[in-house]
């Protein structure tokens, strides 16, 4: 038997305005209503009201289907328009860590904060790649590649319906506060970075390490924000 889901206060005025525009990205990169509803722990019904508010033309019913994560990269990439996937963020410069991608307003806890578009498979791994399985690795276009690095980020993975991974806020974001997620959320292992971590949080782990070394802790803290495939490699390689 199910757990019943708590209520969930209702939205007013600008709030309702952004949780809507959020949802018109996803579903127009390609998620279902029913896959928003989920995620967002609201009702098919709300999720659909809201989507009509901001002005969508529905698709078909099963319009939307999970494929390859690399089919039709290329039109993805040229059809969502870079300042839509970057909608409440900017590029600005993020002290010695060079650039970084800071919150241009205020996001909810759970909210869509990027989304992810696969620009090209990669033959290998390097500093700004992105796992999608195991030995497969891609490059995100947009803004992901200039998100840092953070042991206590305040945002985290989930994979959108062409297999490119969206930052989503674990926890309320103010405006001017600079995006983060921990690389451990999206990577296996991790290559090609410094020996020492320069996220400076109070819970640096000193050196910037993927899912496979991260403390058991973090990994139960993350629950719910990271890429899948993560869990499914760990147990090929534990079990």
């Amino acid at each position: 038997m199910s757990r019943k889901s708590p209520a969930r206060r209702l939205l007013r005025g600008s709030e309702r305005d952004k949780v809507a525009a959020d949802l018109k990205v996803r579903y127009e990169a390609g998620t279902s209503v029913r896959a928003l509803a989920e995620s967002s722990g609201r009702s098919y019904g709300g999720v659909h009201r809201l989507l009509a508010d901001a002005g969508v033309a529905f698709r078909s019913r099963g319009g939307a289907q999970r494929r390859d994560p690399l089919a039709g990269t290329a039109q993805r990439s040229a059809a969502l328009d870079p300042v839509v996937l970057a909608s409440g963020v900017g590029l600005r410069n993020a002290a010695d860590r060079g650039e970084g991608v800071f919150a241009t307003r205020s996001f909810l806890g759970g909210e869509l904060v990027l989304v992810g578009v696969i620009e090209a498979e990669l033959d290998h791994n390097d500093a700004h790649a992105s796992q999608i399985d195991e030995g497969r690795f891609v490059r995100h276009g947009g803004l992901m590649p200039k998100v840092n690095h953070s042991c206590d980020p305040n945002c985290g993975i989930r994979l959108n319906v062409s297999g490119a991974h969206d930052l989503v806020s674990r926890f309320p974001i103010a405006a001017g506060q600079e995006i983060t997620f921990d690389y451990a959320m999206r990577n296996y292992t991790i290559k090609h970075f410094p020996a020492r971590c320069q996220c400076r949080t109070p819970r640096c782990r000193g050196r910037i390490t993927g899912w496979k070394d991260l403390p058991s802790d973090r990994k139960a803290a993350y629950q719910g924000f990271v890429a899948p495939y993560l869990l499914d490699l760990e147990g090929r390689h534990t079990g």
